[in-house]
């Protein structure tokens, strides 16, 4: 999360960036759903990982970008994890 904030780091949109994004999305659907449903459940939370990955990718991106306008991007850094940790906390909530 840190890192995310540092000038120097290459845009989330940049290749390999995706794909990791995207493949580390798929993975925590896996792990979540794979004690608890068949494999058909297990695709559907992979598929619904690497989704999930993809608006958080491409549309914080774009949120960020609307946002800070010509601010520095720190802030609106910092809102846009405040947003993921609280969407992804109540998405895994029993």
């Amino acid at each position: 999360m840190v890192g995310d904030k540092l000038p120097r780091t290459p845009s989330r949109l940049d290749p390999p960036g995706p794909v990791f994004r995207l493949g580390s999305g798929a993975a925590g659907g896996i792990l979540l759903a794979r004690h608890r449903t068949g494999p058909a459940g297990v695709v559907a939370a992979a598929v619904a990982g690497a989704a999930g990955a993809a608006v958080g990718t491409w549309g914080g991106a774009a949120w960020r970008r609307l946002a800070v306008g010509s601010r520095p991007d720190w802030p609106g850094a910092v809102a846009e994890d405040a947003v993921a940790l609280t969407l992804a906390a109540l998405a895994v909530r029993r």
